[in-house]
């Protein structure tokens, strides 16, 4: 996985690889921020991203999202005791 993103203050950009091709996402707030906002516009706006590089991802293929018991099909989860691993790197460089 590679992605370009930067940092506000500095303009630097960033890229992650990973092996093996890893889920990624950016936020302009902190988990913390998330999980006490009730509503979006809850959220408070900063000057930096919170970035999660993530090896594998649980959820997808449900059948009855409606349901508050819902689960993913059983292809797509992942399970307690089974060991993951995953690497990654990143690098940092400013073009001017």
């Amino acid at each position: 996985m590679e992605f370009d993103g930067y940092d506000l203050r500095t303009r630097m950009d960033m890229m992650a690889t990973g092996m093996p091709i890893l889920s990624m996402s950016a936020w302009p707030y902190s988990l913390q921020d998330m999980e006490q906002a009730t509503h979006i516009d809850d959220l408070p706006t900063g000057d930096y991203f919170t970035v999660n590089l993530d090896g594998k991802q649980m959820g997808v293929g449900g059948i009855n999202t409606w349901n508050r018991d819902a689960e993913a099909l059983t292809q797509y989860r992942l399970m307690p005791n089974h060991p993951y691993h995953y690497a990654f790197f990143v690098s940092y460089y400013n073009e001017k």
